[in-house]
């Protein structure tokens, strides 16, 4: 209520000022040329109580009608630069003048004067508001939105919707303006006078009071929600070119969001699945222990005694994160109509591929398929646990798992404290992101620390949060295995035909250029500056990618990212990181060998070296065989008994085919690299 008399109050000052500023110049009537003259403005003599009712109505207009407007011209004040505001600012104006005291005459065309007085009404508020820190940034997100959201996300939206957008689209606007403009005046009087107006008049505290930027980044991007949120993790992933402040606060990004009220999470659960939680679990705690950026996670007792976790979704955030990413696609098609470096990166494509992966992650019925598929691939890791799900008490926006008391992989101290090795932790982790990415071509997509739990009880690695997972399918992992051993070789020419194979050229693909830039690089990562930083190779390999107008699929884009997370993950503890790039040192002298120790494949995978020749081998034998096997197959059916001439033949082939295989094959595994 302060704060609403406050605005009413500057929003009288605001009409006083430009009453008193457009009763000063006179214009002729009727404008242009006419014989007579008036103000602009002219004030009728209204009292004090009417003056105050027609701000107090200003400010309701501004608050209920200017949402409205925005819904429809939210991408004119974007395209104009803000210029459209003033329209904007000039029908709240007209609106409010129809339902207030009529305090003011205006001169003829009163459209035209309108205009000049939204004008001056938008600079002038903007000032005050500025220097009354009325825009001060929100640290709880949405506010007094929150009721609008609310609403639509109870309407069956579609994946797009302008009107949504264009209301989302100011809400991003306000958040980062106010965000800007506070960092820069928090060290000047005014900013200090900002803070004294807002604990002595409005009774509000200011919880940014000191803070550093990163700290302000990471707010605004809480503030900003899921979609913000998800950005700053896949920065946070970019420790090795990006200050260590900024990625310790982004890190906090992946763990560390506000939890939101239990009856907000009471609701969801008994909207989704159909029972309040008290009868659905024996006990459930109402404060949640961890809280991210799209879920908070309560800890749970079944009926059976069994300890789960309860991962229940935000409220109201579907329907914004829809809204974000029509705005980013919007944005991004924009940028392909005017910037050549957009259209050279497809700019519209990457961003759809990551409009699809965010709302996939919104439906936990995914994330339920990604832990049990991912489960069956770990089986053969007794040092790996992936969480079993509990598919009758999940739902598309609540997930129920088992209960995961563990430490983070990057807290390294309690790791050995708990008694872990942590080398041997390092040597696993990576064992399973090798197994996952390059054996298994279905991998954690999201692998940083605050998704990797190492469990006491039982010394495994628990993999968390599968919301986002990468595919790859069997060529694309025999290219990518074909890139690491040109890597390996430092064969330059044969990294850019592997990164080739793996993208698709676009129309302004330049073939020769992109050439000379992996030569660049390579020289510069492999030859010269030594392989320290997979993350860094890959980051360089990328940019002439890009730059160049190759483009990779989405799932390659992500076996890349999830690569770069996994280093990062390892870095943050010296024994993982050395367990993690011993196998780079070998890639350095010559030789790269990845043990897995598992059941079935007990067996070294073999040196990539080996492995060039042995898959090339295999391909062409295999190939032979079962185009043989099949024509004899066929031919030996007993309603084809005429033509038992013609399976003899097949017969004879099949051995020709046979000894010509081994020959090929003896040739490949043992002959010269000449």
């Amino acid at each position: 209520m302060r704060r609403f008399i406050v605005e009413a109050l500057a929003d009288a000052l605001v009409l006083l000022v430009i009453i008193g500023l457009l009763s000063i110049p006179t214009v002729s009537q009727p404008f242009p040329f006419g014989p007579d003259s008036a103000p602009i403005l002219q004030l009728r003599g209204a009292g004090v109580i009417h003056f105050l009712l027609a701000a107090i109505i200003l400010v309701l207009t501004e608050r209920f009608v200017r949402p409205v407007i925005v819904a429809f011209t939210g991408r004119l004040i974007l395209s104009t630069m803000g210029l459209f505001l003033v329209a904007a600012n000039a029908l709240v104006l007209w609106i409010a003048s129809l339902l207030a005291p009529d305090i003011a005459v205006i001169a003829q065309p009163s459209g035209l004067w309108l205009i000049v007085t939204a004008a001056l009404y938008t600079v002038l508020t903007s000032v005050l508001d500025a220097v009354l820190g009325l825009n001060r940034p929100k640290i709880t997100p949405d506010g007094p939105t929150a009721a609008i959201w609310r609403f639509l996300e109870s309407l069956p939206t579609p994946r797009r919707n302008l009107i949504i957008e264009n209301l989302r689209l100011q809400q991003v606007y306000d958040a980062i303006y106010a965000a800007v403009l506070d960092s820069v005046l928090q060290k000047t009087p005014v900013g200090r006078f900002r803070i004294w107006f807002g604990q002595r008049i409005l009774h509000e505290e200011d919880q940014l009071v000191g803070t550093s930027g990163a700290i302000r980044f990471r707010l605004l991007l809480q503030q900003l929600g899921p979609t913000y949120v998800k950005i700053g993790q896949m920065i946070a992933s970019r420790g090795d070119v990006l200050p260590a402040d900024l990625i310790t606060e982004l890190s906090k990004l992946q763990s560390d969001a506000a939890p939101f009220p239990w009856e907000d999470a009471r609701a969801v659960i008994r909207g989704e699945l159909g029972r309040d939680p008290e009868e659905l679990f024996a006990t459930i705690d109402p404060a949640p222990f961890a809280a991210a950026s799209t879920a908070q996670v309560h800890k749970a007792t079944l009926h059976d005694g069994t300890v789960v976790a309860v991962k229940v979704q935000r409220p109201q955030i579907v329907a914004k994160t829809k809204a974000d990413l029509g705005v980013i696609t919007e944005l991004a098609s924009i940028a392909e109509r005017r910037l050549a470096i957009a259209r050279k990166i497809s700019a519209r494509s990457l961003v759809n591929e990551f409009a699809g992966g965010v709302l996939r992650e919104l439906d936990y019925t995914n994330e339920a398929y990604h832990a049990k598929r991912l489960t069956d691939n770990m089986a053969r890791f007794p040092e790996i646990a992936v969480p079993r799900v509990y598919d009758e008490l999940s739902g598309v926006r609540v997930l129920t798992m088992d209960f995961v008391d563990g430490i983070k992989i990057s807290h390294n101290d309690e790791l050995r404290e708990a008694g872990f090795d942590t080398a041997a932790l390092g040597v696993t982790f990576i064992q399973a992101v090798i197994k996952q990415v390059l054996i298994d071509g279905f991998f954690h997509g999201d692998p940083h620390p605050g998704n990797l739990m190492a469990e006491p009880s039982t010394k495994r690695l628990v993999f968390l949060d599968m919301g986002l997972v990468g595919q790859l399918t069997g060529p694309q992992r025999i290219d990518l295995l074909g890139l690491i051993y040109a890597v390996k070789e430092i064969d330059i020419p044969a990294i850019a035909d592997g990164l080739m194979a793996l993208g698709t050229p676009t129309a302004s693909f330049d073939e020769a250029l992109f050439r000379a830039d992996i030569d660049r690089l390579a020289r510069q990562y492999l030859v010269y500056g030594g392989v320290t930083s997979m993350g860094g190779a890959l980051t360089g390999f990328m940019s002439a990618v890009f730059d160049n107008g190759l483009r990779l699929d989405s799932s390659l884009t992500l076996a890349i990212k999830a690569t770069i997370q996994a280093e990062e993950t390892a870095r943050r503890v010296p024994t993982l990181e050395a367990a993690a790039f011993k196998w780079l040192d070998v890639v350095n002298r010559g030789g790269l060998t990845v043990e897995l120790d598992t059941t079935d494949l007990n067996k070294s995978i073999g040196r990539i070296e080996g492995m060039g020749r042995q898959a090339t081998g295999g391909i062409i034998v295999v190939g032979q065989l079962i185009g043989t096997a099949i024509a004899m197959t066929i031919l030996l059916q007993p309603q084809l008994a005429a033509f038992t001439g013609l399976a003899y033949i097949a017969i004879i082939v099949f051995g020709v085919t046979l000894l010509v295989s081994f020959v090929v094959l003896f040739r490949l595994v043992f002959g010269s690299d000449e």
